[in-house]
């Protein structure tokens, strides 16, 4: 059934970008060196592709990073590492990354070692705006004590037109044994107040 294939592909690809984060989130802890934007996809193959702000990792540490995919389950997954001044573009940065009132600020800034500076300690704070995953799934087994595991992933829901003006939380709750549907609609009560937003759809699998 295609609506079938899609629900599965969408589950696929949710917990494919919280292995990526998980991984980004524990792996990318460097004093000097942070991420500056990343994209990652499964097709044709899987990649994750960092831009990296601050300073440049050497080849060792990049190959070490390689080594810890397997251990998030990203294996045949290839890691894209862009770093240095030809990856950086503090006026990209303004209008994709900071909010308005910062990229007001930047543009009294006239050198670029003022705008990194600036952008490091913006970027530093929205990093810690990732989605609590750990947290939640700790959460969601007191609410439910058959939920095992969570995924959660926040995706775009675009329409037949291909246009896509909205986003949806996407949560794939694994039980030890499948929910009835109050059980799934209370999670998903729950989640959507947990997560203070107006829509969240519930995938239960076992």
């Amino acid at each position: 059934m295609p609506s079938l294939y899609v629900a599965r592909q969408l589950v696929q690809d949710t917990l494919f970008e919280q292995r990526v984060h998980a991984f980004l989130e524990q792996e990318f802890n460097f004093p000097e060196t942070d991420i500056l934007k990343y994209k990652s996809g499964t097709s044709p193959e899987r990649f994750i592709e960092v831009t990296l702000i601050g300073e440049p990792l050497d080849s060792n540490t990049i190959s070490n990073l390689e080594s810890q995919l397997l251990n998030y389950e990203l294996n045949k997954t290839r890691l894209i590492i862009k770093q240095g001044v030809p990856h950086f573009n503090p006026d990209e940065i303004k209008s994709t990354v900071l909010e308005e009132v910062l990229t007001r600020n930047l543009d009294t800034l006239h050198s670029k070692e003022e705008k990194i500076r600036v952008l490091t300690q913006e970027l530093i704070k929205a990093r810690r705006q990732v989605l609590p995953v750990d947290q939640l799934s700790k959460e969601a087994s007191v609410i439910d004590p058959n939920v095992e595991a969570l995924a959660l992933g926040l995706v775009p829901l675009c329409t037949a037109a291909g246009t896509c003006p909205d986003t949806l939380h996407l949560a794939y709750v694994q039980y030890s044994r499948l929910p009835k549907e109050k059980e799934k609609l209370r999670m998903q009560r729950w989640l959507k107040t947990r997560l203070n937003c107006d829509s969240v759809l519930v995938i239960p699998g076992q």
